[in-house]
């Protein structure tokens, strides 16, 4: 882009009047970007028949703006681009300092050449105004309706002068993908404008919503997102991540995720006991599912940990006959981050089976999580590194050791927690 030269040597009105005419397109060049030169002479050269001049009088500030509007309407794409970004960039110190009148004629110039037949210089209009508060609204409108993506997009993502009414109005006249993931990404989204988002069952555009921590959902939204995930892959970590979910929502993750993203829900600071034994419920009919044979295409990711807790499994049986598989060799395999082979250790160890440890591991009850540590011999003080690391216990959930370093429930109580899970036990030793 042209710039003023900034080389201004105190030109006398007739050494400047007789640049502006020089025959020579470079001396005239030069002049049309010194922001030292007369108005009526840059106005002069805004008319000139060399493009490059007529380039450089449109970038220079000091161009007057009368001749804004010869220039908007100037042959040359360069010329009207460089028109479009330095009034787009002019604009805001227009509105705060200028008269109203020559705000109003910075915004006529603007919206021509929004309207401009070549969406190069509408996108540098809409590049420049995206992020101005107090852009000129029809302006902004006609950007935000362009049947150019890359026109429309800057502005329906970043801009503040569009109104709710505006984006709903944008979403009713059914854009393609780009634009409305562009309003899913703005910083902040009301929940109406969220419910319209949702009803284009655009999938692109509703995952990027999801991810936007700035997106009201209503609750009855995400339960029927969390309905539909099941069928949309990309739905689901986001619907996993939300600020806030229902325990039917929860419940319905649960059925569809991947294994991973199971703990993570049973993580989440909000969720209840209640809604954590239904999970629990579920992630147990989904072992026996395994078992059987069905679902054998479930949950994304499911037949690569079943893979790995049953290679977990051969070895910690192995160790097992040799005596080798300890409390250490457990605790050691959590602090690597190995959790397939640490779950099937726990499993052997404990006598309750693989799947079983599986499935206690997964339903987030810091009190089944203390069992199975119990029953696989563990010290108690190391229970609660269990439950962080293997059961994802949160923080202010972890069940810890009585102050004489014994487990904090009675192996009554821990026995009956495990026989909850005693459905999954399989005969990992024989």
């Amino acid at each position: 882009m042209t710039r003023d030269s900034g080389e201004e040597d105190g030109l006398s009105y007739d050494e400047a009047k007789r640049r502006a005419g020089d025959p020579d397109p470079a001396v005239r060049r030069e002049a049309a970007g010194r922001s030292d030169l007369a108005p009526e002479l840059l106005y002069f050269l805004a008319g000139d028949p060399d493009s490059q001049v007529r380039q450089a009088a449109a970038a220079n500030r000091a161009t007057p703006g009368r001749a804004h509007l010869i220039l908007a309407r100037d042959q040359d794409d360069a010329v009207r681009g460089e028109l479009a970004e330095k009034v787009g960039r002019l604009f805001p110190e227009l509105a705060r300092e200028e008269q109203q009148r020559t705000r109003d004629a910075a915004a006529d110039v603007l919206e021509r050449l929004a309207g401009d037949q070549v969406p190069t210089v509408r996108r540098v209009v809409s590049d420049v105004l995206k992020d101005v508060a107090d852009a000129p609204e029809a302006v902004i409108r006609q950007l935000a309706g362009d049947s150019d993506e890359s026109v429309a997009v800057p502005v329906l993502e970043h801009s503040p002068v569009l109104s709710d009414d505006d984006l709903l109005e944008i979403i009713k006249s059914t854009p393609g993908t780009r634009s409305l993931s562009a309003i899913s990404r703005r910083e902040s989204v009301s929940a109406g404008v969220s419910d319209a988002i949702v009803a284009t069952a655009d999938e692109h555009a509703i995952t990027d919503l999801l991810n936007n921590g700035g997106a009201q959902i209503r609750e009855e939204t995400l339960d029927a997102l969390a309905e539909e995930a099941a069928h949309t892959p990309a739905w689901r970590k986001p619907l996993v991540r939300r600020p806030r979910l229902s325990a039917r929502a929860t419940v319905r993750l649960a059925q569809c995720v991947a294994d991973s993203l199971v703990k993570e829900l049973l993580s989440r600071q909000d969720i209840d006991d209640r809604t954590a034994r239904a999970v629990g419920r579920v992630v147990r009919q989904r072992l026996e599912a395994r078992a059987s044979g069905e679902g054998a295409s479930g949950a994304e990711g499911d037949a690569d940990w079943q893979g790995a807790l049953a290679r977990g499994t051969e070895k910690a049986v192995r160790l097992y006959a040799t005596g080798g598989l300890t409390p250490r060799a457990v605790l050691d395999a959590v602090s690597r981050g190995d959790t397939a082979f640490a779950t099937a250790a726990l499993g052997v160890l404990s006598g309750a089976g693989g799947r079983a440890a599986d499935a206690v591991l997964a339903s987030g009850t810091a009190e089944a999580v203390v069992a199975l540590a119990w029953k696989a011999g563990l010290p108690a003080v190391q229970a609660p590194q269990i439950q962080a690391l293997l059961g994802r216990i949160p923080p202010d959930r972890l069940l810890q050791p009585t102050p004489g370093g014994h487990y904090p429930l009675g192996p009554r109580e821990m026995e009956w927690q495990l026989e909850l899970f005693a459905e999954e036990a399989e005969d990992d030793t024989a």
